[in-house]
């Protein structure tokens, strides 16, 4: 029994950070790369993280050491995510789930509807390889505005 505890928080935990990272992606790194243009921000393996300066030059947020470039990243990520909750919807087949999901729907139910929706709300809905559904966003915007999704 303590095994399957000790899977179901380590599979807890991924499924969090990969919701973070897709929240991350969808709303925090657009602003970044208007403020920081010689810098590019992507995410590896899913929930991973990968800043990287796409020049030679030293940018205002580059320290001489590559430890106080990360210490500042490491920082603003942090504080970016202070606020934000991750919520498991729990096992709804995820994939199968997003396939069904048309691009274009005349009623609004589409992709392009969803992610509409997601832009408006702040709120970023992740489809998991876990088979998991998961709605981030500030607590406030989950509680409030998500019946809509």
């Amino acid at each position: 029994a303590a095994s399957s505890t000790t899977s179901g928080k380590v599979g807890s935990l991924l499924t969090t950070g990969e919701g973070k990272a897709k929240w991350l992606e969808m709303f925090w790194f657009p602003s970044q790369r208007r403020k920081h243009p010689t810098l590019s921000f992507s995410i590896v393996n899913r929930m991973k993280i990968y800043i990287k300066s796409e020049s030679d030059e030293r940018t205002s947020v580059s320290e001489p050491t590559s430890t106080g470039f990360e210490d500042f990243w490491r920082k603003s990520i942090s504080t970016a995510l202070k606020k934000i909750e991750v919520e498991d919807l729990g096992d709804m087949d995820a994939i199968e789930l997003q396939k069904l999901i048309p691009e274009e729907d005349s009623d609004g139910r589409g992709m392009k509807d969803l992610l509409a929706l997601q832009k408006q709300l702040s709120v970023s809905v992740v489809f998991c390889d876990n088979k998991h559904v998961l709605l981030v966003g500030q607590k406030t915007k989950l509680q409030k505005k998500c019946f809509v999704i």
